[in-house]
């Protein structure tokens, strides 16, 4: 009878699995597609006035004209001109709008069709600086356009960005932009991530967490630690910085390989100073590599100074396997794979032990660019947040299936009683896009609290919204975001 009863069960939970499973299909038939739609926008309370916008591949996920909103904006203390081709988008701040287009929204036609292509890393200046924010070019026949997320234009202006419940987008110039974290979590923003930190490497205060005790893959970001024992190492005399180290056969061979980033040739002598680039800018495995059998003899040596160093720090969910972050396949006939890993929590204590313990680490990640001399090779950092934000400094990015997209952010900033190191963590994220959306969101929350204009949440929701009676949807989100995310002070 027992045996009945547990394959009905099965029966009937297999039928749930397989309706749920249809039921999400069919409610995700746009995705894919780009669904073009007409908004309102109200700057600074004047009239609504239409702007374009595109969902793109998902409702609500908002890419809004740049050309209606700085036709908005003009006049404002947030007021920004365009030039935009079919390769680059130039915006200069501080100048009225010029271009005289129709702006009166998407025709009939228009809103009937699906206009081509996918938000990108499209190349954009703003008032002469590279940034990294991702838009969508479109060819609107006489001209070009390009659509970027509210979001991402309200931190481009530092201007208050609200939704109202009819779905108009209300900019208040007179104010800057400013989130809550707390009510952010509540409506599922962080839903798509493993782990969210923000706090004062100076003071050791963490101001916000999400899942921050869970652990977690933790991809190339394990460099920090390769890096920190590579310092002491430095720091206690055992090595130099000039010391020049010989690539191995296996150093070699991992560079040849689809998880190389610099060809380094066995028998070939780099010095220590231009592993270091290597490894924490273009994130270069075999940099990382090449550094661990120095510094530790063998890789395996090192590995056990990592878990060592782990244990003496109080990071008690660390655990590394290899030097450099890569999954790693047991040598069985049914293989299992291992990543490092490490809380978000732990990750923020062993950041902040680096910034306090060797802050020369900032000289190096804060370069957008460098050259290892010695390859004659010319290396780019992967952070793309250095281009946004002039306050960060750092640290390291890494990815793989499992872990995701991360990213470990260091800014320096001046507080009431001297500069304060900030350590903003974000694992697991959807894709580049997205690691470096949360990390500048949650850098500018973490430069609000030193600066008294936000408050120190911690690792709970302070928050007066009744989370358990709203109904939290796929569509919900992005709106929550603007109308949560950028509250009012």
């Amino acid at each position: 009878m027992t045996f009945i009863k547990e394959r009905l069960y099965k029966i009937i939970m297999g039928s749930f699995i397989v309706l749920l499973i249809t039921v999400l299909c069919v409610q995700n038939t746009s995705a894919g597609t780009q669904i073009p739609e007409n908004l309102n926008m109200s700057v600074d309370g004047a009239d609504a006035s239409q702007v374009r916008a595109i969902n793109a591949s998902y409702d609500n996920n908002l890419y809004i004209s740049l050309r209606d909103t700085a036709r908005l904006f003009s006049g404002s203390g947030k007021q920004f001109n365009l030039d935009i081709n079919g390769g680059a988008i130039v915006i200069v701040t501080g100048e009225g709008y010029t271009d005289e287009l129709d702006h009166s929204g998407w025709s009939s036609e228009e809103l009937s069709q699906h206009p081509g292509g996918d938000p990108g890393n499209n190349s954009l200046t703003i008032d002469g600086e590279d940034r990294k924010y991702f838009s969508l070019l479109l060819n609107m026949g006489d001209y070009y356009d390009a659509f970027m997320s509210p979001m991402d234009l309200a931190m481009i202006l530092d201007v208050d960005m609200d939704m109202d419940d009819s779905g108009k987008i209300v900019a208040d110039t007179s104010k800057k932009f400013n989130i809550n974290p707390a009510r952010m979590e509540s409506y599922g923003f962080f839903d798509g991530l493993n782990t969210v930190v923000a706090g004062d490497a100076t003071t050791g205060e963490v101001f916000y967490g999400y899942d921050m005790e869970k652990v977690y893959p933790i991809a190339s970001t394990t460099k920090l630690m390769t890096y920190l024992l590579t310092m002491d190492a430095i720091s206690s005399g055992t090595i130099t910085a000039d010391d020049k180290v010989t690539i191995s056969d296996k150093a070699a061979k991992l560079s040849g390989s689809q998880d190389g980033a610099i060809a380094l040739e066995s028998g070939w002598q780099i010095p220590v100073s231009e592993l270091i680039l290597g490894a924490l800018l273009p994130s270069s495995n075999e940099c990382a590599l090449s550094l661990a059998e120095y510094v530790g003899g063998t890789e395996e040596a090192f590995v056990v100074k990592m878990n060592e160093k782990a244990e003496e720090l109080g990071l008690k969910s660390a655990m590394f396997y290899n030097s450099n972050g890569l999954p790693i396949f047991t040598d069985t006939v049914i293989a299992a794979k291992t990543q490092n890993r490490m809380s978000g929590y732990d990750m923020f204590k062993l950041c902040s032990h680096i910034v306090k313990t060797y802050p020369q680490v900032k000289e190096v990640t804060s370069l957008k660019t460098a050259r290892m001399e010695t390859l004659k090779r010319d290396l780019k950092n992967t952070n793309g947040l250095l281009y946004n934000m002039p306050e960060v400094n750092g640290l390291k990015t890494g990815t793989t299936d499992r872990s995701g997209a991360c990213l470990i952010t260091s800014l320096t900033v001046q507080g009431a009683d001297g500069p304060h190191d900030l350590i903003v963590v974000v694992l697991g994220a959807e894709n580049s896009q997205t690691r470096i959306r949360v990390s500048e969101l949650m850098a500018r929350y973490a430069i609000n609290v030193v600066g008294g204009n936000a408050a120190r949440i911690s690792y709970s929701i302070n928050d007066d919204t009744d989370a358990e009676n709203e109904r939290i949807t796929s569509e919900s989100i992005v709106k929550s975001v603007v109308e949560y995310a950028l509250k009012k002070k």
